[in-house]
């Protein structure tokens, strides 16, 4: 008989423990979900939120300026013709057709090749400077 009591005993401090647990939990969670409590903990949150969002631009803005430095340093050492240390400014030529870049192309190379060839021999025929010597361009006949 003595078991049975001490068992009894036993489950009614348990349940007594349990109920006492329970209640201050759903008492402290019923008190953090008031409408007052709620307003304050989003605010808090939003508060947060808005500092770490504000501390990412700075950084943010503090890196960007840090890498236009560097890519300013980098430019200015490289001598690209930015007008820096003497050098000419840059220029920039857009062609719309390719042909005429093969024809600048051209012309350039025979204009190099008459200056070089008139600068050593004045005597020399420019025309015949136009095509390589030695290789001549046949067309297939089709048939």
């Amino acid at each position: 008989m003595i078991t049975r009591v001490t068992w009894f005993v036993a489950g009614a401090a348990a349940g007594a423990v349990g109920a006492t647990y329970t209640r201050r939990k759903v008492k402290r969670v019923a008190d953090q979900l008031t409408p007052g409590n709620v307003a304050r903990s989003v605010a808090g949150r939003a508060k947060a939120r808005g500092r770490d969002v504000v501390d990412a631009l700075r950084e943010g803005r503090a890196a960007m300026r840090v890498r236009e430095e560097q890519l300013r340093a980098d430019r200015d050492t490289e001598g690209t013709g930015l007008a820096i240390g003497g050098n000419a400014p840059a220029q920039i030529i857009v062609l719309s057709d390719v042909r005429q870049l093969e024809q600048l192309a051209r012309a350039a190379t025979r204009s190099n090749r008459a200056a070089r060839v008139s600068a050593d021999h004045p005597s020399v025929d420019h025309r015949s400077i136009d095509r390589p010597a030695g290789r001549l361009r046949r067309r297939r006949s089709r048939r």
